[in-house]
């Protein structure tokens, strides 16, 4: 297994340029690791307030980060579709930098409770958060033996599978999905990022409908184990009934509001 390295922003920034967890490869090969971030200005929220944009919440994050990245390594022009085209580690890791050097250091929002109901604020200090970066060589596509296996016509059983972490194009994909049928999202986010289904020439959406539960979160736990980024999801304790949960910081909340 490859190791990866965790640190903090606190140990490794010290300028508005920060470092990718996973890095960029642009349509001509090349791979850009480090990315340089503006301030936000009323334009980029214009753009994150419009109405077709507001739908979608993968879509505001998209604009945004087209709109506060001043460079991605060596490339001559950012466009929206290399926004598109990121993964969701470093989509995520540009947003919440993007509160750093636009907003401030400190994440605050209010949090209601999933025991007691009652609201809480909590402060997450985002030099604090721990980042896990991919090394230079770790493959960006995960191989997995599922434990049941993709059965087709004639019965023939096929159990090796190859999928991609998850980009901001198929996120923006899924999330009209998420509110209506999380199952239905996972299914088609499975369709979005496989790769190869060794021995097998064509899947569609069918395939991951009919795949077993078993095979689905072999799938989901191989991504969660490789997770590669900052850790959006805190630990918090309700100020009324004490109780301990993970949370996950308002995607609303970093770009301030």
């Amino acid at each position: 297994m490859t190791i990866q390295n965790e640190r903090t922003i606190k140990e490794v920034l010290d300028t508005d340029e920060f470092e990718l967890p996973i890095g960029y490869v642009d349509s001509n090969g090349n791979f850009h690791k480090t990315v340089k971030l503006q301030e936000m200005t009323g334009e980029v929220e214009e753009a994150i307030s419009d109405a077709k944009v507001r739908a979608n919440g993968a879509k505001i994050i998209t604009e945004a980060i087209a709109g506060v990245v001043e460079r991605l390594g060596s490339m001559k022009k950012f466009t929206k579709n290399d926004a598109r085209n990121l993964y969701v580690a470093d989509r995520d890791f540009i947003i919440l930098m993007n509160h750093k050097v636009s907003i401030g250091d400190e994440i605050e929002w209010t949090e209601e409770c999933p025991r007691c109901n009652g609201r809480f604020d909590i402060t997450v200090e985002i030099d604090n958060i721990p980042i896990k970066y991919a090394t230079q060589d770790e493959p960006k596509i995960i191989e997995i033996e599922l434990p049941n296996g993709i059965k087709d016509a004639e019965g023939k059983v096929y159990k090796k599978i190859k999928v991609s972490y998850p980009t901001g194009m198929a996120q923006e994909r899924i999330f009209p999905l998420l509110q209506q049928n999380p199952s239905q999202a996972v299914t088609q986010m499975l369709a979005l990022i496989t790769e190869e289904i060794e021995g097998l020439s064509h899947w569609n959406y069918e395939t991951f409908r009919k795949m077993t539960k078993k095979d689905r979160k072999a799938i989901s736990d191989a991504l969660a184990e490789r997770k590669i980024g900052a850790d959006m999801n805190p630990e918090v304790q309700c100020a009324s009934c004490g109780y301990k949960y993970k949370t996950t910081i308002p995607v609303m909340t970093l770009l301030g509001e």
